[in-house]
């Protein structure tokens, strides 16, 4: 509905106008939908930025940096998908599906190897990555490692 509807629908139910076509109040009507139809667009684009599902431009990109997740000039939906993995994330939860899982939302595939005898496990990122992401992309998987085991991470079999 546009501004001028609303407007005219909501004075029109009243009953205490009479709004013809062409008519001074419609005249009055028309130029205050004029100002607020801005507002309307305005207020429609803010509430589809607010949601992960419809996000396009500026509200992805601050979910993205609020979720610390690495984008790969990946498409609208790959990256909300990234997003909605991301933000359902439970620190409490441990183990290698876990840490898998935890691993997918930022982006990268993985292989993951674990020696419990020595408290270590190893993790492969298989995702080619810029050189300079790995430093960034390291510090977010040792924030997801298990307190009890030390954890390795390397690119495509080496380490940074």
């Amino acid at each position: 509905m546009t501004a001028y509807e609303s407007i005219k629908n909501k004075l029109s139910a009243t009953e205490i106008y009479d709004i013809k076509q062409g008519g001074l109040i419609d005249a009055e009507i028309r130029a205050y939908a004029v100002a607020l139809q801005v507002v309307y667009d305005k207020v429609d684009v803010l509430l589809r930025e607010c949601f992960v599902q419809t996000a396009e431009s500026y509200g992805l990109e601050q979910l993205e940096s609020m979720a610390r997740t690495y984008m790969n000039g990946d498409t609208l939906e790959i990256r909300r998908n990234k997003l909605i993995n991301r933000l359902q994330i439970n620190p409490s939860i441990i183990g290698k599906d876990a840490l898998e899982k935890q691993v997918a939302s930022l982006g990268l595939e993985c292989n993951i190897t674990e020696n419990i005898a020595e408290s270590k496990i190893y993790v492969d990122i298989l995702t080619e990555v810029a050189d300079d992401k790995k430093e960034f992309l390291n510090a977010e998987l040792l924030r997801f490692a298990p307190l009890h085991l030390i954890m390795y991470v390397t690119f495509n079999g080496v380490a940074i």
